[in-house]
């Protein structure tokens, strides 16, 4: 931009992002929004053992599949970005050691709806970032 700037002067960017599901593995989503890709946020638990370290335990639900015609809402917060949908619980779809197990190539349909809360990859503390679609 070519001209002459004072102090005080701002210049507003605005690109238009939109959320969107990205196909990958077993026919399950990634969720992005520009350069972000978003993870699940369960809530969990701090665990302690005997030498202080800690590991984390996520409260159930752990795994949820997307509703697949849900709206990705988006929410700004005073320092982030969350994305907010409806999924399902899938309770047959936990944890393998620190790691998530892989996507249910037939997720639960029947179970209950939830609300599902999407925070940045980066602020997630447990990170669950492709989710299978029912």
């Amino acid at each position: 931009i070519n001209r002459e700037w004072h102090d005080g002067d701002e210049l507003l960017l605005t690109l238009p992002m939109t959320a969107e599901r990205s196909v990958c593995y077993h026919q399950a989503v990634c969720v992005k929004r520009g350069p972000l890709v978003f993870a699940y946020a369960p809530a969990f638990d701090a665990l302690d053992d005997e030498n202080n370290v800690t590991a984390l335990q996520a409260r159930a639900p752990f795994g949820v599949a997307l509703c697949e015609n849900a709206e990705l809402e988006t929410i700004l917060t005073e320092n982030s970005i969350e994305l907010h949908t409806k999924g399902r619980v899938q309770q047959n779809w936990s944890m393998r050691a620190e790691s998530c197990e892989q996507p249910p190539i037939a997720p639960e349909t029947d179970s209950d709806v939830i609300d599902v809360r999407l925070v940045p990859y980066a602020k997630a503390q447990i990170r669950l970032s492709v989710f299978p679609v029912v």
